[in-house]
C-alpha cells in the first residue's frame, strides 16, 4: 500500500507551504495573533483568567499529542484490515496433504498460464496453488491426477534371471550354445552402464554360514571395471555360488560379491533392450 508514501510527500508540501505562507501572508498570521482564537490570544486569555502561560502550552501540546497518536493508530488499523480482506481473497487454499520435497510447477497451457503439480519424479501431487495469471491477477488451479506410490523391489536370483531369459529365446542348456558366457558379458556391461542394479554378498567371510546370513546390497558400477560376473552354478539352480570375480595376476580368482541377484522388472526391460544384442555373441572356436 502507498498510503505512507503519498501522507509523506503531503507533509512534505503543507510545510513548504507554511514557509511561503509566513513571507507572503504575513496579514494574516499577524491578525491571527491579535484576533480571537489565535495563537497569542490563548496566552492572553490564559493571563486574564490567572492562569500560567505554560500550563496552557504544555496542555495544548498534550491534546494535540493525544489526537496525533489516535490518528495514527486509526490510520495502522485501516491499513492492516486493509492487506487482510485483500490477503483473503487470493491466498490459495492447500486441502490434504502438504507438497511432497521436490514439488514444481510445470507450464501445461502457454495461453493461460496454468500449471499442472508434480514432483521431480513426475508423480501429480494432486495439492492446490496459486500462480500469476495474465493481468496480474491471482487465481487457483489444482492438479487433476493423484500422487502415485513407489514400487517395492522385486529381488530375484539370477537362476530365475535365466529363467526368463530362456523364455525369451536364450540358450542355456545344449552343448552347442555359448549364451551363458554371452549373459555373464551382458550383465557386467549392464552393471558398469549402471542399467541393471546387481547385488551380492560382500565376500568378507570364509565361512558359507556366515556367508549366507550377509546383507544383500547393490554392487557400484566401479566394481565391474575390474571383477567379471560367473553364473555357472545357476545352471544347476545354485545361486549362492554365483559370483564376481577378478582375473588379474596378483589376485585371480578372488571374489568381490556371491549369490548375485537382480530386479525382476528391471531385468526383463534390461533382456529385451540392452542384453539382445549380447546373444550369440561368442562363437564356438
Amino acid at each position: 500500500m502507498d498510503f505512507w508514501k503519498w501522507f509523506d510527500r503531503a507533509a512534505r508540501a503543507d510545510f513548504a507551504g507554511n514557509l511561503l505562507d509566513f513571507i507572503f501572508g504575513w496579514k494574516r498570521w499577524l491578525l491571527g495573533l491579535l484576533l480571537p482564537g489565535g495563537g497569542g490570544m490563548t496566552f492572553l486569555w490564559a493571563a486574564i483568567d490567572g492562569r500560567s502561560p505554560l500550563d496552557v502550552w504544555v496542555l495544548a501540546v498534550v491534546v494535540v499529542a493525544a489526537l496525533t497518536v489516535i490518528l495514527f493508530v486509526l490510520i495502522f488499523l485501516a491499513d492492516r484490515h486493509h492487506k487482510l480482506v485483500a490477503g483473503s481473497n487470493t491466498q490459495a487454499s492447500v486441502p490434504g496433504p502438504a507438497p511432497r520435497r521436490g514439488t514444481t510447477g510445470i507450464l501445461v497451457s502457454g495461453k493461460d498460464n496454468t500449471f499442472s503439480n508434480v514432483d521431480a519424479e513426475g508423480f501429480d501431487t494432486g495439492f492446490e496453488f496459486t500462480e500469476m495469471a495474465t493481468g496480474n491477477t491471482l487465481r487457483n488451479v489444482r492438479a487433476s491426477a493423484h500422487p502415485r506410490e513407489t514400487s517395492s523391489i522385486d529381488r530375484i536370483p539370477c537362476t530365475e534371471l535365466l529363467k526368463i531369459a530362456t523364455a525369451v529365446g536364450w540358450d542355456f542348456t545344449s552343448s552347442a550354445s555359448l549364451q551363458l558366457l554371452d549373459m555373464q558379458e551382458a550383465m557386467r556391461q549392464g552393471g558398469s552402464d549402471d542399467v541393471l542394479i546387481v547385488w551380492g554378498r560382500s565376500k568378507k567371510w570364509t565361512s558359507d554360514e556366515l556367508m549366507r546370513k550377509e546383507l544383500l546390497v547393490p554392487i557400484p558400477p566401479s566394481h565391474w571395471l575390474e571383477f567379471f560376473v560367473h553364473l555357472f552354478a545357476a545352471r544347476d539352480d545354485d545361486n549362492f555360488n554365483t559370483y564376481s570375480w577378478e582375473p588379474s595376476k596378483e589376485h585371480f580368482g578372488r571374489r568381490g560379491y556371491v549369490d548375485l541377484h537382480v530386479d525382476r522388472h528391471q531385468a526383463i526391460a534390461w533382456l529385451r533392450r540392452d542384453a539382445a544384442p549380447f546373444r550369440g555373441k561368442t562363437k564356438p572356436r
